[in-house]
């Protein structure tokens, strides 16, 4: 296993933000105004949180997923690992990762 590794909030924001302009262009949902970024434990899922939001399939909402974890992942090597994908419910999507095992949280 490799070495524990740890990231901070502050760092996955930043990236986060940074992604999201990055590929606004190629995800409708994402031009939306009230986008909030969330940090759910208990196995640390990171993900940005759309209500409502325009989209067609489950395949655009994972590969928006994905988009999203490489231009993060690009900000925070640490998190190159995680696993990206969605979850849906209640006019909700969740676009995001489980970050990795080696990954320590800090809360």
């Amino acid at each position: 296993m490799p070495d524990a590794q740890s990231i901070s909030a502050s760092q996955i924001t930043s990236a986060a933000k940074s992604a999201v302009v990055k590929v606004q262009g190629r995800h409708k949902a994402l031009q939306q105004r009230n986008i909030v970024l969330g940090f759910l434990p208990p196995w640390w899922w990171i993900g940005l949180i759309l209500r409502n939001p325009e989209i067609n399939s489950i395949e655009e909402a994972q590969t928006m997923a994905g988009d999203v974890h490489a231009g993060i992942a690009a900000e925070v090597p640490a998190v190159r690992g995680a696993t990206p994908g969605t979850i849906i419910r209640d006019h909700t999507i969740i676009c995001g990762f489980i970050l990795p095992p080696e990954i320590q949280a800090i809360e």
